[in-house]
């Protein structure tokens, strides 16, 4: 089951509508991992109690291997690519979008076998990517949290 960001609980009957004006882009995966950053940055900016924050990375596999937030002729070339989303603090993937061909391995089985890039390896490393953007996110949002004058401030003695 996937895991929801938000806590419904706290807002039945509710909806929650994020628009995201898209000036320029490189290519279709990133401009999906980019909104699904920008999305969890305005929830949380707005105020809004949630499970987790979502960050997400995209993805393609290239002649060259896995490229890791390709640009727009990376995807082009690719035989494969997509995005995954991941709440780092709960360590949980909540979306995974692949298009192509991967190649599944067995069980314990990580290895890059005869070139091709596998499955469980690739997962790993967008889930690290995934997270590092996380580190983004909560950057921005702790310099937002300054600029509005919300942070704890020094106790005097």
């Amino acid at each position: 089951m996937i895991e929801p960001m938000l806590l419904g609980h706290l807002f039945p009957k509710s909806g929650i509508d994020v628009n995201i004006s898209v000036l320029e882009y490189t290519g279709k995966w990133s401009l999906l991992a980019i909104a699904a950053n920008a999305t969890s940055a305005a929830i949380a900016e707005a105020g809004i109690d949630v499970v987790d924050l979502v960050s997400a990375s995209s993805f393609a596999l290239t002649d060259n291997g896995l490229v890791i937030d390709p640009t727009g002729d990376e995807e082009d070339s690719a035989s494969a690519g997509g995005v995954v989303g991941y709440m780092a603090s709960m360590g949980k993937v909540t979306d995974l979008w692949v298009t192509g061909s991967v190649e599944v391995e067995e069980e314990g089985d990580m290895d890059v076998d005869s070139g091709h890039v596998r499955f469980g390896e690739m997962l790993k490393k967008l889930v690290s990517a995934a997270a590092d953007a996380r580190l983004v996110i909560n950057h921005a949002l702790m310099e937002l949290v300054k600029e509005k004058g919300l942070a704890a401030k020094e106790p005097t003695v």
